[in-house]
């Protein structure tokens, strides 16, 4: 059976009536709990430094799970998780390195706090490497599920010896506190709570937030010019500061923040130079991080694209008034009456449907996202936002023999639904199969 799905994998059409005709085969993938269509979810990031190990790199591997993909199990009067985060160091043979290895257990006060979307759990490993290519591999095994996530990838690790100045890594930064935490967050007197995901924005306030370290070299004391820029995903620079550093011992730590409002949501880069006497380059780092906007200020700085998310929900006729508004007023009256007319309990503070439509859209860009395309435009995004969690999810990753691939289910809908998703590439976009709307005729 397996030989012969490799070869149905390329015709996905005649794919999708074997297996549907054969359940059985894909039963060991069906996920008893619809809740994540990942789970459990891992998410990654990492900085380097220079590390107190003369001739060492600092590898800092920052994670992320939120409560809602860890099972929780009864524990006295809360709930209890238990899971374990493994990091393995490959070189570029493949030979293991170093690996170090966590486990972890925490309580939660309420069931509610079991499905929140919006608790987590953040820490980070720190590993001394010597400068170098590597393979980096983050496994999170849940162990009440027994289930686990993989995410790996590869870096290559500075030497921080040269005569002249350099740069450290970028540390992305959530909260920076000085108040103490854990050792492990600390970066010299303060705690550095790493912004896992790299995404911002959310109300008209959004700034980013990070920290770097600037190193004196071992060459003649000269202070440095940082030139700080903002880039688009097509590269324009949207913002850019300059300031001079002085080196009064041989490491210097800064915290920055830079104001990101006004910026329409997407990709960007944060690219910092690094120059010296006479403005030459000595070096430089650019690094992308993620610009989301909530609906109410989307309206305000990118009302195209506040449109176009509506199109899952939207009527042709809608969508067509939205484009043809003459200006912002009518806009604004427009997207007011398209949600009024929806909220189910008109009077009240909150639109429920209006609350939960973007709630699937944060959804898909959380789980979703690839590349430099956003969850709710992909696939798998846009069949979550028109019809809602699966009620089965079955899960294949990739296998020498078979690419990756999922089936969702849905039974509590009007009629049966079916889609299946193929990560043809292995790049993790799972493109929809026919038949696109999950009905088979």
């Amino acid at each position: 059976m397996l030989t012969k799905l490799k070869h149905l994998l390329y015709s996905p059409a005649i794919f999708l009536l074997v297996f549907l005709a054969t359940p059985e085969v894909m039963a060991q993938g069906v996920f008893p709990d619809h809740s994540a269509v990942i789970r459990p979810d891992l998410q990654v990031d990492y900085a380097q430094f220079r590390s107190e190990n003369e001739g060492m790199v600092r590898l800092e591997v920052y994670y992320r799970i939120f409560n809602k993909n860890l099972l929780f199990v009864r524990k006295d009067n809360g709930y209890q998780a238990n899971f374990e985060i493994n990091v393995t160091v490959n070189d570029n043979d493949n030979r293991q390195v170093t690996a170090q290895s966590r486990s972890r257990s925490f309580l939660a006060a309420s069931y509610e706090k079991t499905i929140s979307e919006r608790d987590f759990q953040v820490s980070q490993i720190n590993l001394d490497l010597p400068p170098g290519k590597y393979r980096v591999e983050c496994v999170l095994s849940d162990q009440n599920a027994q289930q686990s996530n993989k995410k790996a990838f590869k870096l290559d690790l500075n030497k921080y010896d040269r005569k002249t100045p350099q740069i450290s890594g970028i540390e992305f930064v959530s909260v920076v506190d000085t108040v103490f935490h854990d050792s492990l967050f600390l970066k010299g007197d303060k705690t550095m709570i790493p912004a896992v995901g790299r995404d911002y924005g959310g109300d008209s306030s959004a700034a980013i937030l990070y920290y770097q370290e600037l190193y004196q070299g071992t060459g003649e004391r000269e202070d440095v010019f940082i030139e700080t820029q903002v880039l688009d995903y097509k590269l324009n620079t949207v913002y850019r500061d300059t300031l001079t550093s002085v080196f009064d011992t041989d490491v210097i730590r800064q915290i920055r923040r830079i104001n990101l409002s006004g910026l329409k949501a997407g990709q960007y880069s944060l690219d910092i130079i690094l120059r010296g006497r006479r403005g030459r380059i000595i070096d430089n780092i650019r690094e992308p991080f993620n610009l989301h906007w909530s609906p109410d200020a989307m309206v305000r700085y990118d009302f195209d694209k506040a449109v176009t998310q509506l199109k899952y929900i939207a009527s042709d006729a809608e969508m067509k008034a939205f484009k043809n508004a003459p200006n912002s007023e009518e806009k604004l009256k427009l997207w007011n009456d398209f949600w009024y007319s929806r909220d189910p309990t008109p009077g009240t503070r909150e639109n429920e449907i209006k609350r939960e439509y973007y709630r699937k859209i944060e959804f898909a860009n959380r789980y979703f996202s690839i590349m430099r395309k956003e969850g709710w435009l992909t696939d798998r995004g846009r069949i979550y936002i028109t019809y809602g969690e699966p009620d089965q999810i079955e899960d294949f990753p990739f296998e020498l023999d078979r690419k990756a691939y999922q089936i969702w289910h849905y039974f509590q809908t009007d009629r049966v639904r079916r889609f299946l998703f193929v990560d043809d590439w292995g790049d993790g976009d799972y493109r929809l199969q026919y038949p696109y709307d999950g009905i088979f005729r």
